[in-house]
């Protein structure tokens, strides 16, 4: 593992950039902050939509840098959205939606500027704040959006049961031929278009940076964070990851989330001056 080679590094934020407790420790993000202040060389790369991903770009100083939402369905920087993998053919995703409703399930529907949920539900109300309003979408208006490509990403949130357990297995056994279905062992699941996960965003960085990918470093710590992670030049794992993203990674943090971020970052700008 060269750490030279590295020129750019992509982080995801949920328990990586940030920690899940809090948006951020004000010590460590301080810390980060100087670290890379008048420096090119973190983005962000989320499965957040672009509005919640630019809020912790601000928190965290990375608000001039490119930004992967959505788990690679776009690609974002300063102002514009340079890349976009819409969902298709959405109807067959329709009856799962409803049933997930009389599961109890939350879902989060995700376009280009805004997250919207399909049903208000107590997730919901616990979650909402300003960054994050989650306006609720009228069923007339999610059948239209169904029929059309304006869809970037579905979020299926719930306590892990036996019920919801089975429900999100069916739904990953029958829709995966034709999208992208990531579970989570603890909270649900995230559909995207076919193809499109952060392994994909993390290319389209590289190329809009004119870099190659073995010149990218990805750190993340989550399910969703491991094909970018194999694809990177060098794959990181904050100290907190789960072992599956852990066992593809090429250098495994000390520390966890923000600190673990900083310690990778300060490595590399320490390989390179």
């Amino acid at each position: 593992m060269d750490l030279k080679k590295v020129k750019w590094i992509a982080t995801d934020i949920d328990g990586t950039l940030k920690p899940y407790t809090a948006e951020y420790h004000e010590e460590e993000r301080d810390r980060l902050v100087k670290l890379i202040k008048n420096k090119s060389i973190l983005s962000i790369i989320s499965g957040r939509p672009i509005s919640g991903a630019l809020h912790y770009a601000q928190i965290y100083g990375l608000s001039e840098t490119p930004i992967v939402a959505c788990n690679g369905a776009l690609l974002y920087h300063q102002g514009n959205i340079v890349k976009k993998h819409a969902m298709s053919g959405l109807k067959p995703i329709y009856s799962y939606i409803k049933e997930a409703d009389s599961l109890g399930i939350t879902t989060l529907v995700t376009f280009e500027r805004t997250e919207y949920c399909y049903k208000e539900t107590s997730w919901v109300r616990k979650n909402r704040k300003a960054n994050d309003p989650f306006p609720a979408l009228e069923d007339a208006l999610f059948t239209d959006a169904v029929t059309q490509t304006g869809i970037y990403k579905l979020s299926l949130l719930c306590e892990s049961s036996p019920k919801t357990d089975k429900f999100l297995l069916d739904l990953q056994k029958n829709l995966s031929s034709n999208y992208e279905v990531v579970i989570y062992s603890k909270y649900g699941c995230e559909i995207t278009a076919k193809g499109v996960n952060k392994a994909l965003g993390l290319q389209e960085l590289a190329n809009y940076l004119a870099l190659p990918i073995d010149a990218i470093a990805a750190i993340g710590d989550n399910e969703n964070d491991i094909d970018m992670v194999k694809l990177a030049g060098v794959g990181v794992a904050v100290a907190n990851a789960k072992a599956s993203v852990k066992q593809v990674a090429n250098y495994i943090c000390n520390h966890e989330a923000t600190a673990g971020v900083e310690e990778f970052v300060e490595q590399v700008i320490a390989r390179n001056n």
